[in-house]
């Protein structure tokens, strides 16, 4: 099937829009006929140079090592927010890091569209998370990057770290609970994440259901302590079980029954808050 010079156009720009809105459902697009096709005829490749990105160890301006984990997860993952350095035009599609220029060292724009994965330098999405080595993770990143350290930069610089930063900050808080670092892990895989990002969908275990509409009322209507306390262990030990269950459904690659997990997660650290709140 031959394509005419306008239709090439046109998918063309529709590929390039999805590829700058990193939307992965359309990934079937890369390789389909139509497309190689309209790529063996455009003026530039349809394929974008900047996903070419070796794996090298990488280090920071203060030769600080940062795991080439960051590089490999960023580079599958996204796009640089821009091919060249902005101070010193240096390509940055070949040995470039997630945060500065590797010729210069000048700080680079962030990317707000990476997940929290790669730019704590975990090397995938991972639901099982040991809480002192992300902490870790966040201290060295935060050390690295912490505005203050730029206070006699540019005023690019300055903008760039305090982004990055907050950034980090984000990424942190994100994987630092199992719920939040749940939704995080099914953002990343493209059948799960139309689900994941709604937060109306009904318990589908009757029995949970009844506990959580029990204790809403409980706790609306009483002001003992130690019944408090008592419901909030309780909550706990449920949490804790959905947990498991839901990493187990996540290893198994079972999305689904992993949105609804998280779920039950979210109905359970409502109750939570609740109970602390009125503690």
């Amino acid at each position: 099937m031959a394509l005419q010079p306008v239709y090439r156009r046109s998918l063309s720009s529709l590929l390039n829009l999805v590829r700058s809105l990193g939307c992965r459902h359309f990934s079937f697009l890369e390789n389909s006929p139509l497309v190689l096709q309209s790529s063996h005829h455009a003026h530039h490749s349809l394929i974008d140079p900047q996903l070419d990105i070796p794996t090298t160890s990488l280090h920071s301006p203060n030769n600080n090592f940062i795991s080439s984990s960051h590089l490999r997860r960023y580079s599958s993952s996204t796009s640089l927010p821009s091919p060249h350095c902005w101070r010193c035009n240096t390509s940055l599609t070949d040995s470039s890091d997630l945060f500065f220029c590797h010729q210069c060292k000048a700080v680079q724009p962030s990317n707000p569209s990476i997940d929290p994965f790669t730019l704590l330098g975990y090397p995938t999405p991972t639901f099982s998370i040991n809480t002192t080595d992300l902490e870790a993770r966040y201290k060295s990143l935060q050390r690295l990057l912490h505005p203050d350290k730029f206070s006699t930069a540019s005023p690019q610089e300055k903008e760039h770290s305090s982004h990055h930063s907050a950034s980090v900050n984000k990424a942190y808080a994100a994987l630092k609970h199992p719920l939040s670092r749940a939704v995080s892990l099914l953002k990343t895989k493209p059948l799960a994440n139309p689900l994941v990002i709604e937060e109306g969908h009904t318990i589908q275990d009757p029995e949970l259901l009844a506990f959580v509409m029990e204790a809403r009322e409980e706790v609306d209507d009483t002001h003992d302590v130690d019944l408090l306390k008592g419901m909030k262990k309780e909550c706990e030990e449920r949490a804790s079980k959905v947990e498991e269950k839901l990493g187990q459904a996540i290893e198994k690659e079972e999305y689904e029954d992993a949105v609804e997990l998280v779920t039950r997660l979210r109905y359970l650290a409502r109750i939570q808050e609740a109970i602390v709140h009125k503690l």
